[in-house]
C-alpha cells in the first residue's frame, strides 16, 4: 500500500526499467544482461535487467539467456510477484467489498471536500472522472467526497492494474496470446526447472501500513486532492493518446522510440533518461515523505538488496533478475557490486552487426 501515493509517477519508474550505458572505455555493448565474477568466488553469476512490459518469450530469443537460466544453480527476482500483485490491487478490492479502512475516510463526512481544492478546474476534472469512472467495469462504487483524496487515487491506480491484469489473462489483441509478463516467466522457469529461488525482498520490506496509514492521515488534504488531480488528469490524458493513436508507436526524431522497442534494442542510454526524467514531482506536492519514497523505490531497494546478492553468489551460480532501471547510476546495482569488489562486465546478446 505504502507505494500508491506515488503511484502516478512510480509507476513509470516500473514500466520504464531503463538502464544507463555501460560507460567503462574498454567497452561499447549495451545489454541487459551482466556477468558477475570475483577472484574467491568459483562460479559465475549473472545480472539480468527486466522490462516490467515485456512478453518473457522475448527472452527466449537471447540464445546466452537460455543457456544461462538452463546451468545456473539458483534464480533470483526482486520479490514474490503473486504476492506482490495482491497487495498492489489490495486497495480496489477493499473498497469493492466495503471494507475501506477507518483511516481513509475525510473527516467531518467530507462536508467540505470541495473546498479542500485550490481550483474550480482541478475538482470539476477529478469529479468529472470520478463519475465515469463508477460506471466501468467492476469498478467498486463509493462516494467521493467521503474518501480522503491519496486513498481514492489508490483505489483508482489498483482498479486500472486489476483491469490490466484481466486483458493480459483473457486476451487483448495488442498482446501475444501466450504473453506473460517477463519477472513472472523468470520465477515460472525457475520452478519448472526446479532451480532454487530466493527473492532479493519480502513484502515487509517494501510495504509499510502503518507509515502509510499515519501519511493518508496526516498529509494535508488540499495536496492529497492536487496529487488526485494529477492521477486522474493522467488517466484522461492516456485514454484520449489511446483514442487518437497507437501508443506503442511513439516517435522521437522519426525513429520509433516507444519503451518496448528501446529495451529490446538494448538502447540503455535512452531508457536511463526516460526513467529520470520520470522520477520528479512537482514542487506544489513534494514532501519529505514523497521524496524519501521515490529514494527508496530504487536506490533505497538497491542497497539493501547487495547483501542478499552477495551471500547467495558465494555459495552458488546464480541468475539475478530485476528491474534494468536498478542497474545503472552511481547507486545502481552494478555499481554497488563494483565497489564490494565484484567484476561487473556486459554480455553482448546483440552481435557485432548491431553494434555501433
Amino acid at each position: 500500500m505504502k507505494k500508491y501515493a506515488l503511484i502516478i509517477y512510480i509507476l513509470l519508474l516500473c514500466v520504464f526499467s531503463g538502464c544507463s550505458t555501460y560507460r567503462n572505455k574498454s567497452a561499447k555493448v549495451n545489454s541487459i544482461l551482466w556477468e558477475i565474477s570475483k577472484k574467491d568466488i568459483e562460479k559465475k553469476s549473472y545480472l539480468l535487467g527486466t522490462c516490467h512490459i515485456v512478453d518473457y518469450h522475448y527472452l527466449d530469443s537471447i540464445p546466452e539467456f537460455v543457456s544461462i537460466i538452463q546451468n545456473v544453480d539458483a534464480i533470483a527476482t526482486e520479490h514474490d510477484g503473486r504476492e506482490l500483485m495482491k497487495e498492489y490491487l489490495r486497495p480496489f478490492f477493499e473498497a469493492k467489498n466495503n471494507k475501506i479502512p477507518s483511516y481513509a475516510f475525510m473527516p467531518n463526512g467530507g462536508q467540505d471536500y470541495k473546498s479542500i481544492y485550490t481550483s474550480e478546474e482541478e475538482y470539476h476534472l477529478v469529479d468529472s472522472f470520478f463519475n465515469q469512472f463508477i460506471k466501468e467495469p467492476n469498478a467498486p462504487n463509493f462516494k467521493l467526497e467521503k474518501i480522503r483524496p491519496a486513498q481514492t487515487m489508490m483505489i483508482i491506480n489498483a482498479y486500472y492494474r486489476f483491469m490490466g491484469s484481466l486483458e493480459r489473462t483473457y486476451g487483448d489483441n495488442n498482446l501475444p496470446a501466450n504473453y506473460i509478463q517477463m519477472d513472472a516467466g523468470i520465477e515460472e522457469q525457475g520452478r519448472k526447472q526446479k532451480k532454487r529461488l530466493f527473492f532479493l525482498e519480502d513484502l515487509e520490506d517494501r510495504i509499510d501500513d502503518n507509515e502509510n496509514a499515519l501519511y493518508i492521515d496526516t498529509c494535508n488534504l488540499t495536496r492529497q486532492s492536487h496529487m488526485l488531480y494529477l492521477t486522474c488528469k493522467g488517466y484522461v490524458e492516456l485514454k484520449k493518446k489511446k483514442s487518437e493513436t497507437d501508443t506503442t508507436a511513439l516517435t522521437n526524431q522519426g525513429e520509433k522510440s516507444d519503451l518496448n522497442t528501446l529495451y529490446r534494442k538494448g538502447d540503455l542510454e535512452r531508457l536511463y533518461k526516460e526513467r529520470i526524467q520520470s522520477r520528479s514531482v512537482p514542487a506544489e506536492i513534494s514532501d519529505d515523505f514523497q521524496q524519501k519514497e521515490i529514494y527508496d523505490f530504487v536506490e533505497g531497494r538497491n542497497k539493501r538488496w547487495i547483501p542478499v546478492i552477495k551471500s547467495n553468489i558465494k555459495e552458488s551460480s546464480c541468475l539475478i533478475a530485476v528491474g534494468a532501471g536498478h542497474l545503472p547510476g552511481e547507486e545502481g546495482v552494478i555499481n554497488l557490486l563494483r565497489k564490494e569488489g565484484y567484476k561487473v562486465k556486459p554480455i553482448d546478446i546483440y552481435g557485432k552487426k548491431k553494434q555501433k
